[in-house]
C-alpha cells in the first residue's frame, strides 16, 4: 500500500466516525492558540497544538478531530540510517475533547487495523501493550481478541510508565502538561508464522528485542494534568519535580498512527525506507552518486541519511527555521552539514548536492505538503548556501582533523582524540564537535569530550 493511499484511508475511516480534518501543526511548537510550547524544540506529537483543547482553556469547532502531522526527533540521530530509525516522520492522529474514552478508541483501532473494508490484517499478527495498571484497556482489547478466537493473555503485556505512558516516563517525571497511560499497537513482520499456544511477557518481550513485533499505533487516553516545576532553571537538564497531577476537567484521546511504520508493515518491507514516498529521493541520490555498491552497509547507511536528512531539513525551511547557530537553527545546521558529509565522504558526491535531492522529496510529498512547493526558492537558495559554507569549513579542517587521527593511530596510545585538539578545531575553523566525532568514529577513534568542555 502507498503513503499516499494509506493516509487517506486512515482519514476517510475517522472521517467516517465524526471526526473533521484539522490542519497540522508547525514545526515550531505552536499551539491552536498561538502561544510557543518552551518546553519542546520541534513539534514531535500531532497532540502538541492541542493541549488547550486538552485543558479545557479553549474549545475545538468540533469535539472529534484528526490530524496529519509533521514532525521531527533527534534523540535517536545516531541510529538514522538502521531499518526504523527516521528524524523527520510523519503521524496520523484522531483526537477527542471530552467526547469518547478508551472503549470507543480501542474499538475504533479494532476496526480500523482488521475490517475487510480497511486494513483487512491479521488479528493473530496484531499484538498490544498496556500501561501495567490499566485493568480497563486490558478489558477492552481482550474482548475484542478473544472475538478473534484468540486467547488475549497471549497478545497483551502490561508494561511500565517508559513505554506505556505519554510522553514517556511522565508518570513520575513529567514534562507539565496533558499525560496519561497508553496502549502501543505491533505487528508480526518475521518470517515464520506468528506465535500459538501458551505465549507470556517473556516470550513477547524476547520477540519485540528481536524485531518480530514492530510498533505503529499508540492510543493516549488523556486524563491528567502533570504539574511540575524545573529542579534547577538554571540547569534544564536536571528535569522536573513533580507537584501535583490532577485531573483534567475531562477524559480524552488523544492517537499516533506512525505513516511510515505502518507503511512498513502493510507493504511487508524491510526498512522504513523502502517505501513509495522515498523511492524519489534515492532516484536524485542515485543520479548523483551512480556508481556507489548498494550493498555495501556504509553506503546503505549513508543514503539512508541523506533521504532522511533531507526531508527534516526542508520541512524545517519550510516552516522559517532556517540553519543557524542555536536552537532549532542549529539541528537543522546540524542535519544539513551530516548529509553532506556522508555525501562527500561515503557516496563520493563533490560537487554541491542537497539541493538537488530536493527534487525527490518535492515529488514524493509536494502534493500533499504544497507548502515545499510554495517556498521552493527560499529552500533551494537555503541548502545552496548552507552546504557552500560547510564545504569550505570542511576543507579548511579536515587536514588538520585526519593528520591528528594518523598520529594518533600510529602512536597506538589509545583511540581517544585529545578535547582540546577538538576545540582548536572549533575555535579555530569552526569546525563543529559533531563532525569530528562523525569523521573519528567513521575510524574507530573516540573524543575527550570532558577536555572538549573544559576547553570551552
Amino acid at each position: 500500500m502507498k503513503v499516499r493511499e494509506l493516509r487517506e484511508k486512515y482519514l476517510r475511516f475517522f472521517e467516517s466516525k465524526g471526526h473533521l480534518r484539522f490542519p497540522g501543526g508547525s514545526l515550531i511548537p505552536y499551539d491552536v492558540t498561538g502561544r510557543l510550547d518552551e518546553s519542546l524544540l520541534f513539534n514531535g506529537a500531532g497532540m502538541i497544538q492541542f493541549k488547550p483543547y486538552f485543558r479545557g482553556v479553549a474549545q475545538p469547532e468540533n469535539k472529534r478531530l484528526m490530524t496529519a502531522q509533521k514532525c521531527v526527533r533527534t534523540v535517536d540521530i545516531e541510529e538514522v540510517g538502521d531499518d526504523t530509525h527516521l528524524t523527520f516522520f510523519e503521524m496520523l492522529g484522531n483526537f477527542s475533547f471530552g467526547d469518547y474514552f478508551k472503549a470507543e478508541a480501542i474499538a475504533f483501532s479494532w476496526e480500523f487495523l482488521t475490517d475487510p473494508s480497511w486494513l483487512a490484517l491479521d488479528p493473530k499478527r496484531l499484538s498490544f501493550s498496556i500501561f501495567e495498571e490499566d485493568d480497563e484497556a486490558y478489558a477492552e482489547w481482550a474482548k475484542w481478541i478473544a472475538m478473534a478466537g484468540i486467547d488475549p493473555a497471549t497478545r497483551i503485556v502490561r508494561l511500565g510508565e517508559e513505554a506505556n505512558y505519554w510522553p514517556a516516563g511522565a508518570y513520575s517525571y513529567g514534562p507539565p502538561g496533558p499525560c496519561g497511560p497508553n496502549s502501543e499497537m505491533f505487528y508480526w513482520v518475521a518470517d515464520e508464522a506468528p506465535p500459538s499456544g501458551p505465549y507470556d511477557k517473556a516470550d513477547w518481550q524476547r520477540d519485540e528485542a528481536a524485531g518480530k513485533w514492530v510498533e505503529f499505533w499508540n492510543d493516549v487516553f488523556i486524563q491528567f494534568d502533570w504539574q511540575g516545576h524545573l529542579k534547577d532553571p538554571a540547569n534544564p537538564k536536571l528535569g522536573y519535580a513533580k507537584d501535583g497531577m490532577p485531573e483534567l476537567p475531562f477524559r480524552s484521546i488523544d492517537t499516533g498512527f506512525g505513516l511510515e511504520r505502518a507503511t512498513l508493515v502493510l507493504g511487508g518491507h524491510a526498512s522504513v525506507y523502502d517505501s513509495d514516498v522515498f523511492e524519489p529521493i534515492f532516484h536524485e541520490i542515485d543520479k548523483l552518486a551512480p556508481n556507489v555498491n548498494h550493498e555495501d552497509p556504509e553506503v546503505k547507511a549513508a543514503r539512508r541519511i541523506v533521504a532522511d536528512h533531507v526531508r527534516t531539513s526542508v520541512f524545517c525551511i519550510a516552516d522559517g527555521i532556517l540553519p543557524g547557530t542555536s536552537s532549532r537553527g542549529y539541528v537543522v545546521r546540524r542535519l544539513i552539514r551530516r548529509a553532506v558529509l556522508k555525501g562527500q565522504r561515503v557516496l563520493g558526491i563533490e560537487k554541491p548536492f542537497f539541493h538537488h535531492v530536493f527534487d525527490g522529496l518535492a515529488a514524493g510529498m509536494g502534493d500533499f505538503y504544497t507548502e515545499l512547493i510554495d517556498n521552493r526558492e527560499t529552500i533551494v537558495e537555503t541548502l545552496k548556501g548552507e552546504e557552500s559554507l560547510f564545504r569550505r569549513t570542511l576543507a579548511a579542517g579536515t587536514h588538520l582533523l585526519q593528520t591528528e587521527l594518523d598520529a594518533l593511530l600510529k602512536s597506538r596510545k589509545g583511540r581517544t582524540l585529545p578535547g582540546d585538539v577538538a576545540f582548536k578545531l572549533y575555535d579555530t575553523f569552526g569546525f563543529p564537535l559533531e563532525i569530528t566525532q562523525e569523521i573519528a568514529y567513521e575510524q574507530g577513534i573516540g573524543i575527550d569530550i570532558d577536555g572538549y568542555e573544559l576547553a570551552l
